[in-house]
């Protein structure tokens, strides 16, 4: 009970009460006390030695007091409620083990359930440790951040360290920077559950659809969930229903790739109804419905009563049908917008930019792009260089890699200029940009 005697002499666990009264360390059977050096006199007035000892092999009433304090139950509410086998006398020291490396008392609760008492009461205490030491050192974890992992994921405590989850990480680690792979796994700790898993995922993929391991595993860095979906019932159907639609094997590699939330979504409300209302609703071809898909699948995955509204905006603006067709054609993206998004992106092209609805009409990607970061961003710029963006084409606001804006400027000249622009909010960007129009 070493372990124990360091956890009550850093006052960690403090008065322990339970059901069978206040635990003190003469519950034990033997009286400890502290060195003089500490008073020799513990937090409840009595003296006591330290060479209590008390046998790990099978759980004492001094054991449920300690977990009764620090879990809310005894040791024997643990095992009815949860049918635990008997024995594992090393669950306080594990429970040590758990404060050490960050999960603190007011989440053991969270952590001692069901599915985890197994790890507690039958993993030796150094097996424990090495795993969680082994993860916090790999991935450079503080230890408030080892603590959500086991609090979220408990599970961790069981996977096997040196033959699964070590291996998985260093692969990741191998194209990734721990950084990024830190914020990952901390935002889904169950992916290290499924590294297992992965090597049958990255083969589904690359054998279906030419999915190499490579870009497999950059799909679970960006979407680790998508190790945690069924590989009969999501990932295979899903991709089969693809290739139903008429899509090549190389068009379904890119979609998956670029939204692999799809693997977790209902195929026919968010793909196979969506693809109809393109058809119903603006009066595209089959081809250009799996064109919008193929460009922009992203747009797929937002709620169809936002292409609704969306829609009903421009119609309102007295745009035609057949035009708008076109429009979203060129750019789908823009389906996927807020209405009181459009909406200040219009008043400010038509009052301050003096736009008329045709230049808005012939470009989507003004609708598309990010109001602040984008639009107001180099309007602003192009007035620090002297030009009226009154009189540029709107692509010199929004355009790609290719616009004029980008042939223009160097990356140093925007970058400089970003620094001091960024720093306000966009309320004084708007005010700074109308204020030179």
């Amino acid at each position: 009970m070493r372990g124990l005697e360091k956890l009550i002499k850093s006052g960690k666990l403090g008065l322990l009460a339970g059901p069978m009264g206040v635990w003190s360390p003469s519950a034990l059977g033997n009286t400890m006390s502290i060195p003089a050096a500490m008073g020799g006199v513990s937090s409840w007035g009595k003296s006591f030695s330290a060479e209590a000892s008390v046998s790990p092999a099978t759980p004492s009433k001094s054991h449920s007091s300690i977990i009764f304090n620090l879990v809310g139950k005894t040791l024997e509410e643990l095992e009815a409620e949860f049918k635990m086998r008997k024995g594992g006398g090393n669950i306080v020291e594990n429970i040590e083990i758990l404060l050490k490396r960050g999960v603190t008392k007011k989440e053991l609760p969270r952590v001692v359930k069901a599915k985890s008492m197994q790890y507690l009461t039958g993993l030796r205490t150094e097996t424990l440790d090495k795993k969680l030491e082994g993860l916090a050192k790999l991935l450079e974890l503080e230890p408030a951040e080892l603590g959500l992992i086991v609090r979220v994921f408990p599970t961790v405590m069981g996977l096997s360290w040196e033959n699964n989850v070590e291996v998985f990480l260093n692969e990741l680690l191998k194209s990734h920077s721990k950084l990024k792979i830190k914020r990952m796994i901390l935002k889904f700790p169950a992916t290290l559950g499924f590294a297992k898993k992965f090597d049958t995922l990255a083969g589904i993929m690359e054998s279906s659809v030419g999915c190499s391991r490579e870009e497999f595993l950059e799909m679970v860095v960006r979407f680790p969930s998508v190790l945690g979906y069924s590989v009969e019932k999501s990932t295979k159907p899903k991709i089969e229903k693809f290739l139903a639609l008429g899509l090549s094997k190389e068009d379904v590699k890119s979609v998956l790739y670029d939204s692999p939330s799809f693997f977790g979504r209902d195929f026919e409300k968010v793909v196979v109804e969506k693809l109809t209302w393109l058809k119903e609703e603006l009066w595209m071809k089959d081809r250009d419905g799996l064109e919008v898909l193929r460009k922009c699948p992203e747009v797929f995955v937002a709620n169809k009563e936002l292409w609704y509204k969306c829609l009903d905006f421009f119609v309102r603006l007295g745009w035609s049908r057949e035009a708008l067709t076109e429009f979203f054609k060129e750019d789908p993206v823009v389906l996927s917008h807020r209405v009181n998004l459009l909406d200040e992106k219009l008043k400010f092209a038509r009052k301050f930019l003096k736009k008329s609805d045709e230049e808005l009409l012939a470009c989507p990607s003004y609708f598309s792009a990010s109001f602040g970061k984008v639009i107001l961003f180099r309007t602003a710029f192009w007035q620090d260089f002297g030009e009226n963006p009154q009189k540029l084409p709107l692509s010199s606001l929004v355009g790609g890699p290719h616009s004029k804006f980008n042939e223009k400027f160097n990356a140093e000249e925007i970058k400089k200029f970003g620094k001091t622009f960024n720093k306000l909010s966009q309320a004084e960007k708007l005010k700074s940009v109308i204020s030179r129009l």
